[in-house]
């Protein structure tokens, strides 16, 4: 392909040069201090260009975990020299591991960032008291870098700093007479630092923050319409066509979750740390329920999931956005409804409430939803364009992992476990891949042998929704202890297909996804022997259910982040 080989060979230029870390404006130069690329890395990322790494943010980063820029204006503002150096650093801190050049060939994907987010951190202090747009987005670039690693307490501090910053500059006030592409990257990052700082806040057993102005933080402008505003648009208008299609806007309908998932958070806290009881708690969760089901029923005929939709998505460059809207609607209810899996609450209940709580009906609920994000999840990940390469997905497929391993281990229904355990095999597989990118992922699969652990060797249900069980849920990047503390207690279809719609070719010509061919996602494979054991695990219906409990997390743990077969991972069979 000429367009690939062009741009290997501008690749080739750059690594021989010295200065290759400069940005397209000779004004511009990354003056990348060797002392700071080396302080935790074994290499020096002197060699690669930092430009093809921000292509590879904007590929495979923004517009999942944040959004915070509008792509055209950020590259033309790039080639002019007027972003700051601290900015692309960050972005690369989270999009080397997904690079493919020759020059990551011998360094594992999870420990390229560090040198580049350790050289953003230096320039970001010496900015701290200097507080603007820029540093706010830098902030919380760093943030979701620092979770990635599992380091919980830096994240929640970044986090913390951008939301100091953007208040101190008071972001959610619009410049007079500023363009609608300034206004919608204000709201959009205020968006990102709300959405961020809340689910921080879950992993810290804190309490969410309210925006200073809600109104504040919901985009205006259609995702679609949005990507395609020239860098040079300047209009001030808040009445043109993009300003009327809102509603269309996925970031517009995440935003109105916020609160949702806050309360959530909250009431599943409150159970935990018995705050409440479970009759109150199914007070409160009729109420959640309700406003979960009125935010999926109104959602538009272009945001609901359908493979039409996906495939649409994916093709305009925003399907991981798609994809991360859903899963993470239905992991909102695998969490409502999880505290149903405790049979001993259950047990707690006066007779006549059975019926009326009909804990068989919230617990099939949960299991319903967690099959739905693991069948989220599958596609995505078959679907060019959709993977959810982001970790915070890593949890929310660990969280639906621990629902199929309910299922597996209390089931009596063979259609049920059946289901369950396919399920579960499709999660470890993502997972697998997840883990070869992300430190956190590694904590998160963890998780999973803690609890099964527990299982074997407790006489109590496995499921009392305890402190430890709290975090195990809620905290996505925080370290759960190995050890789970025990008291003993007496004895979704799939979206059909369809053709991919048209698509205006000055689109097609925006996105620079068709040049990643050399720097993007490859879903690294462990080799024929690893999926022909997992795929066994899965079609062998002989074994019961618990060896395939066993065999499938000993898969999962037993192999090193270059798909090797660690020794010390004990019980593969």
């Amino acid at each position: 392909m000429p367009g690939l080989q062009q741009q290997q060979q501008q690749q080739q230029q750059q690594q021989d040069s010295p200065h290759s870390l400069l940005l397209p404006s000779e004004r511009h130069p990354l003056a990348v201090s060797e002392i700071s690329c080396q302080r935790h890395s074994p290499f020096t990322p002197l060699s690669l260009p930092l430009r093809d790494l921000v292509d590879l943010y904007f590929h495979f980063v923004h517009n999942g975990p944040h959004t915070l820029f509008h792509e055209a204006s950020f590259y033309s503002e790039l080639e002019a020299g007027s972003i700051p150096e601290m900015l692309p650093l960050a972005m690369a801190s989270l999009s080397a591991r997904f690079s493919a050049n020759p020059f990551f060939e011998n360094v594992d994907p999870r420990s390229r960032g560090r040198s580049y987010a350790d050289h953003a951190m230096d320039l970001l202090h010496r900015k701290m008291l200097d507080p603007s747009l820029h540093t706010v987005q830098t902030c919380v670039i760093i943030a979701h870098f620092l979770g990635g690693e599992g380091e919980v307490k830096g994240k929640h501090i970044y986090l913390g700093l951008a939301r100091l910053h953007a208040q101190t500059i008071r972001l959610w006030e619009m410049p007079a007479h500023s363009s609608i592409i300034t206004r919608e990257i204000h709201r959009r990052t205020m968006l990102s630092v709300t959405m961020a700082g809340n689910w921080s806040a879950a992993d810290m057993s804190t309490r969410t923050l309210s925006p200073e102005d809600p109104e504040s933080i919901i985009p205006l402008i259609d995702d679609v319409d949005f990507l395609a505003l020239g860098p040079d648009s300047m209009s001030t208008s808040t009445t043109g066509p993009n300003m009327l299609q809102a509603n269309k806007s996925m970031w517009a309908q995440m935003a109105l979750t916020i609160d949702i998932y806050g309360r959530i958070c909250d009431v599943v806290s409150g159970l935990s740390h018995k705050r409440r009881t479970l009759q109150s708690y199914h007070d409160d969760i009729a109420d959640l329920a309700a406003e979960l089901s009125r935010w999926g029923a109104s959602l538009p005929p272009n945001l609901t999931y359908t493979m039409t939709n996906l495939a649409r998505y994916a093709n305009l460059g925003l399907g991981r956005t798609f994809a991360s809207m859903h899963i993470g609607y239905h992991h909102f209810w695998q969490m409502l409804y999880y505290p149903f899996l405790n049979l001993r609450q259950h047990q707690q209940l006066p007779p006549q409430l059975h019926e009326i709580y009909a804990e068989d009906k919230y617990a099939m609920m949960c299991k319903e939803h967690a099959m739905l994000v693991s069948d989220i999840a599958k596609v995505a990940f078959k679907t060019s364009g959709c993977e959810l390469v982001w970790y915070l997905n890593g949890h929310i497929l660990v969280v639906s992992s621990s629902v199929h391993l309910h299922t597996l281990l209390f089931s009596e229904s063979l259609a049920e476990t059946d289901m369950a355990r396919e399920r579960l095999i499709s999660n470890f597989e993502i997972l697998m891949q997840l883990k070869m990118y992300w430190p956190v992922t590694d904590l998160s699969v963890s998780r999973l042998r803690t609890f099964q652990n527990s299982c074997r060797m407790s006489t109590s249900d496995p499921f009392v929704l305890d402190e430890w069980m709290l975090k195990f849920l809620m905290e996505h990047t925080a370290n759960v202890p190995l050890s789970r503390p025990m008291a003993e207690y007496p004895p979704h279809k799939e979206p059909s297909e369809s053709a991919l719609p048209d698509l205006p070719d000055s689109l097609h010509e925006r996105r620079r996804s068709s040049q990643l061919t050399n720097s993007e996602w490859k879903g690294r494979t462990l080799g024929d022997t690893s999926s022909s054991s997992l795929s066994t695990i899965l079609h062998q219906k002989d074994i019961s259910n618990e060896a395939v409990v066993e065999n499938a997390l000993s898969w999962l743990l037993g192999y090193d982040s270059a798909g090797s077969l660690d020794s010390s991972q004990p019980g593969f069979s």
